[in-house]
């Protein structure tokens, strides 16, 4: 959160409470997993589904910032993917398609990242720190959905690789909207 408050300018409040509400429902998330409440696994569910989707909503936002004024979509559109949730809940008891849901929501995440970042090379602060980023990202997203059914060894790896893909993207594109909000027009 340190890094989102202290890189991320100031004319960005929107991406920035948005990233900060983001980490801070991930911890909230870690922290639940633990307790032992009945239904606390449905709830679990729902934060990361709420998770990603504002993660979407996010990246909207600086997809938003990057066009000029004259083509951007209304504002209301960055909050589509909040409706993932809602359709979330309607497949909740079809395991296969909460499978799909959470697999392509996360993707679709980190290709947008991904496009993002090639687009905006030059603009990203270290793109050493974004490309370690990047591929601890998708480690850890292979890992989850490839190898966590074989043992519980593999869900701290998952977790830290998330963590540190995090940390290292939200550091570097701060770059990228600093220079998103010096030509804006």
């Amino acid at each position: 959160m340190y890094l989102v408050v202290k890189k991320y300018p100031l004319e960005n409040n929107d991406i920035k409470y948005i990233t900060i509400t983001a980490i801070a429902l991930w911890f909230l998330q870690g922290i639940i997993t633990e307790i032992d409440i009945p239904l606390i696994g449905f709830i679990s569910e729902i934060l990361l589904v709420v998770i990603i989707s504002i993660v979407l909503t996010g990246l909207l936002m600086i997809v938003r910032l990057m066009r000029p004024i004259v083509y951007r979509y209304p504002y209301v559109v960055v909050f589509m993917p909040l409706l993932i949730p809602i359709s979330y809940l309607l497949v909740i008891d079809v395991p296969a398609m909460k499978q799909i849901i959470m697999m392509t929501s996360q993707g679709v995440a980190m290709i947008v990242a991904l496009m993002l970042s090639v687009s905006y090379w030059e603009q990203l602060k270290k793109g050493l720190i974004f490309a370690t980023g990047f591929i601890a990202l998708i480690s850890g997203y292979l890992i989850y959905w490839m190898f966590l059914d074989y043992g519980i060894a593999f869900g701290g790896i998952w977790q830290l690789l998330f963590a540190v893909g995090m940390i290292c993207i939200i550091y570097s594109f701060s770059g990228v909207i600093e220079y998103a909000n010096q030509h804006e027009n």
